[in-house]
Parts: C-alpha cells; structure tokens; sequence
C-alpha cells in the first residue's frame, strides 16, 4: 500500500510517519501544489490530508481532492473536529 501524508506542520508529519511505519512505503507531501501534483504521479492508495494545510482549515479544497481523484481513499485529518464540516467530507465521499 502506497500511503501520502500531507502536511506542513512537523510535529504532525512525526506523530503520523510513526503510526503508519511498516505499512507501505510515504510519500510527504506540504504545500497543497506539491499534493496535487504527487496525486497526479503514480496516486497513492491512502492520503493522510491535514485540515490545516489550506483555507485554515476549511474542508473546501478537501472536497475538491476528493471529487477528482476517486481513486484515492483520502482521511481528513485535524485536531478540532466539526460536526458539520465531518458530515459535508462523509456525504462528498470521504
């Protein structure tokens, strides 16, 4: 399983590299151009996506991730769940 993992925060970038060691080979991937452009290259089965990494946390570019690359099972990943933003993600098909 080929896994990506998209943040910019370091301290996030640890705590998942070490909660999905052993299960494939990471790909790391921080601003959103350069997650796009991993996306684009040989896809990933499973992308580990920060909230935080676009729109301060809003589910925007998220949903439009999902919307093009169906291929690709994405987990939004953030430290303040909302309740609404969860059901717009799961109804978008996360």
């Amino acid at each position: 399983m080929k896994l990506m993992i998209a943040t910019a925060d370091a301290q996030v970038l640890r705590r998942w590299r070490t909660a999905v060691q052993g299960l494939g080979p990471v790909v790391v991937s921080a601003p959103l151009q350069e997650l796009r452009r991993g996306l684009g290259e040989g896809s990933p089965d499973v992308c580990l996506v920060d909230a935080l990494l676009e729109n301060h946390g809003r589910p925007d570019f998220f949903l439009q991730l999902l919307a093009k690359h169906r291929d690709v099972r994405f987990l939004l990943m953030t430290d303040r769940p909302d309740v609404d933003e969860g059901w717009q993600v799961i109804r978008a098909g996360a």
